[in-house]
């Protein structure tokens, strides 16, 4: 069973102001590597990452990682540009993709791990924490053709949606899976500044 990540790190951050929030830095590392770091500790095969804006400061960040680069000059359309030039990165060489959010620092390998070993053929692990759906999520194979078509800001809502029937909620017990950094006030607040 072959499980890549994919790494969504090509939004233009438009709520953080000037800044690139993926290179704010959690206790001395950046955003972005945390996430990569996690990936890359986990259970995952390889790991790929989307870039666009500011893509060679995000590739200066982690140069240091063994990473697949993927360049998305759609950026500016939104997340599910990222997800489908990801997808086709794979050229259906993995069994499951599983989309890791590059402003979701607080995810730790083990969940990762927790997600691939439930993987199905055929389903959709979403990580669940009292009732509520989070991120990452993994997606068979099966499902690599309708996230190739995806259009908009949404991500891969609409496909969890209407395959819920293949949905595998795995319970969590950590907050982190809710947890992306989108504004400076979300940062300063899990900084506890």
């Amino acid at each position: 069973m072959k499980i890549a990540g994919i790494i969504l790190a090509a939004g233009g951050s438009v709520r953080m102001g000037d800044q690139n929030k993926l290179l704010e830095t959690i206790h001395g590392t950046p955003m972005i590597k945390k996430v990569v770091q996690s990936a890359l500790n986990s259970n995952l095969e390889t790991v790929y990452i989307i870039v666009g804006h500011e893509a060679e400061l995000i590739r200066q960040c982690i140069s240091d990682e063994l990473v697949h680069w993927v360049e998305n000059p759609a950026w500016s359309s939104g997340m599910a540009s990222s997800i489908r030039y990801g997808i086709k990165a794979l050229k259906n060489n993995y069994d499951g993709a599983m989309i890791l959010l590059g402003d979701m620092p607080f995810i730790e390998y083990k969940t990762i791990d927790e997600m691939v070993d439930l993987y199905h053929d055929r389903g959709i692990i979403v990580p669940v924490k009292d009732g509520k759906q989070g991120n990452p999520v993994l997606f068979s194979s099966t499902f690599f053709p309708d996230l190739r078509l995806l259009t908009g800001d949404k991500g891969a809502k609409r496909i969890i949606r209407e395959n819920h029937d293949s949905v595998i909620h795995t319970t969590v017990l950590t907050d982190e899976i809710f947890h992306d950094l989108d504004t400076p006030e979300q940062m300063k607040e899990r900084m506890g500044a």
